[in-house]
């Protein structure tokens, strides 16, 4: 399927229930910008106008989404994790493994010359786990040159 430009496909089981709990399903998406993407269904603030390409299963209960063995691309970077995302105010009990690698973390985050924040190459790792109330980060771990952060 193509949607303005991005491309998508999905393969596996969607039952005939509510919600379509239950679906197991082998995804894989890819585009030119991740932002113009996300404008059509949402405010595309804060999301990276960056090329795209993702795979991985995904498993639909009935108030979460289980991502599992996602692999991809955004911009230069690796991506890699799975996680829970849970429909609840402010993701509550959502959690991901998430592991971000590439030549230019400012390419991810564009404001970090405002923290002060060096540009270059960068590896995050981090367990996120969403509380409601905050997020939590645990076993996280940032190597940037000359320096690492656990």
């Amino acid at each position: 399927m193509n949607i303005a430009g991005n491309s998508a496909s999905v393969e596996g089981l969607v039952p005939l229930t509510a919600g379509a709990a239950g679906a197991d399903l082998e995804v894989a998406a890819e585009g030119p910008d991740l932002a113009a993407l996300g404008g059509l269904f949402t405010d595309a603030g804060g999301i990276p106008a960056l090329p795209y390409a993702l795979a991985g299963v995904l498993r639909i209960e009935k108030q979460s989404y289980r991502l599992g063995d996602f692999t991809g691309t955004l911009g230069n970077t690796e991506l890699a994790g799975d996680g829970l995302l849970v429909v609840a105010d402010n993701f509550a009990g959502s959690r991901f493994d998430v592991r971000a690698k590439g030549p230019a973390l400012e390419e991810l985050v564009p404001t970090l010359d405002e923290f002060g924040v060096k540009e270059g190459p960068f590896d995050l790792q981090a367990d996120i786990s969403f509380t409601g109330d905050r997020v939590e980060l645990r076993g996280a771990s940032l190597e940037r040159p000359n320096a690492r952060l656990d």
